[in-house]
């Protein structure tokens, strides 16, 4: 196995959830298979057959752990279950993998892996429902978050599509955060949550917009259950594998982008 480093600092995700999310697209399968691949390096890579010599619980905790450590939440439905649950942090919703296949109870443990997109399962609404960034995350001035006052504008090009959260009809909030007047002397009633970097407290772009948002963004696909690839060093970026059409969502899907071909 893996050496266990970087440390685990990711949270962990324990207890039962009970409602399904319809139409979920599983988003974390690619970085399922890596961790499994940090776990078990020797498997050579995604979709060969390979084997698991310790049992299978001992496997799902490795694998959990890895996913911590790349900044996911990671853990379990309930004790001793056979599927590992894989949620963004702030999303409210725990993605199912069964990532192992063999006799449970097999006092050898020896099992195989199973290699997303198959090991996917339902996704669940975690148990309290979603839990958005708190409001420190994106110190002041805040935007508007309501639905009147969100939009999400999404294009694709290349591999990746990114999704930028923006405001509409808030004068005063881009005029504080330095994005109105524009450079003519044009007044902006709609702007990002924060400029790019540099410029004024970039640094908090990305939590000011998963706040704006909700928690995290929620990408659908057409058809539904495409597999969505996520960029985990950019939460605003997003590829998918079968898929005729892609958009990106609040947490709670009160406001969508258009749906965009990638």
């Amino acid at each position: 196995m893996a050496d266990p480093s970087p440390p685990d600092t990711g949270c962990i995700l324990s207890g039962q959830p009970t409602e399904v999310v319809p139409g979920y697209a599983p988003q974390h399968g690619q970085l399922v298979n890596q961790a499994i691949l940090r776990v078990h390096p020797e498997c050579g890579g995604v979709g060969g057959r390979c084997v698991v010599p310790e049992r299978p619980q001992a496997f799902q905790a490795a694998v959990e752990a890895e996913l911590r450590k790349a900044g996911l939440c990671a853990g379990q439905h309930a004790p001793d279950t056979d599927e590992i649950a894989v949620s963004t942090p702030g999303s409210g919703i725990w993605e199912g993998y069964h990532i192992y296949a063999g006799a449970w109870d097999d006092p050898a443990g020896v099992g195989a892996v199973v290699w997303a997109p198959n090991s996917a399962r339902p996704a669940w609404k975690a148990p309290g429902g979603p839990t958005p960034p708190p409001a420190g995350a994106c110190p002041a001035p805040q935007p508007d978050r309501s639905p009147e006052h969100l939009i999400i504008a999404l294009k694709c090009e290349g591999r990746w599509c990114d999704a930028t959260p923006q405001t509409k009809a808030t004068l005063p909030y881009c005029t504080q955060i330095g994005m109105s007047p524009m450079a003519d002397g044009t007044l902006r009633a709609g702007c990002p949550m924060r400029s790019e970097c540099p410029g004024w407290d970039c640094e908090h772009r990305k939590a000011c917009e998963l706040w704006a948002l909700g928690g995290d963004y929620r990408w659908e696909t057409q058809p539904p259950g495409s597999i969505v690839l996520r960029n985990l060093d950019n939460p605003a970026q997003s590829s998918c594998t079968g898929c005729s059409a892609i958009r990106v969502c609040s947490q709670d899907e009160s406001v969508c982008s258009t749906w965009v071909s990638p």
